[in-house]
């Protein structure tokens, strides 16, 4: 199997992350994937990490617009409530699954994935840091400890085995 090459935040050493200019270098350094957080700002999808998304951040359509067909896109449905959005720009887009790799802490965004669009590999991502409770002992890894489907994890990717 050969390894993919996944520009996290795009090709974010040299140039701003989530950004077209840190995408454009990761196309140019050649990388297979970009990877890219989803948000929610006053009802329109935009590429950032963080909550509270800034003015000048630019939107999925625009990074759907300028990287669909050109690499592979690693979608992090950062919220839930988005991720039909997610699925419904991706299909305008005409972002064919075998260029796509959707992941999220949120088990309902993958199953929302995974109902509209099978073929999409979808992951969920854990963190193993633990939060301090109110207590000062430690609390659970994750604020919802929602398990994922015996579905969904029957319909997740398995790796390509190389040519």
């Amino acid at each position: 199997m050969t390894p993919l090459v996944l520009a996290h935040r795009g090709a974010c050493w040299e140039v701003p992350e989530n950004t077209l200019e840190a995408f454009e270098l990761a196309i140019a350094e050649q990388a297979d994937f970009v990877e890219f957080d989803v948000r929610a700002r006053n009802g329109e999808l935009v590429i950032c990490h963080d909550p509270g998304p800034p003015a000048d951040v630019p939107s999925l359509d625009e990074i759907l617009a300028a990287l669909t067909g050109r690499i592979g896109l690693c979608v992090e449905v950062k919220e839930e409530e988005t991720a039909d959005a997610v699925v419904d720009a991706l299909e305008a887009h005409r972002a064919r699954p075998e260029d796509l790799i959707v992941v999220s802490f949120q088990p309902g965004a993958l199953e929302t994935v995974a109902r509209r669009r099978p073929r999409i590999p979808a992951f969920c991502t854990r963190t193993t840091r633990r939060r301090p409770s109110a207590s000062g002992g430690s609390a659970s890894k994750s604020p919802r400890r929602r398990r994922v489907s015996r579905k969904l994890r029957r319909s997740a990717w398995q790796p390509r085995s190389s040519p």
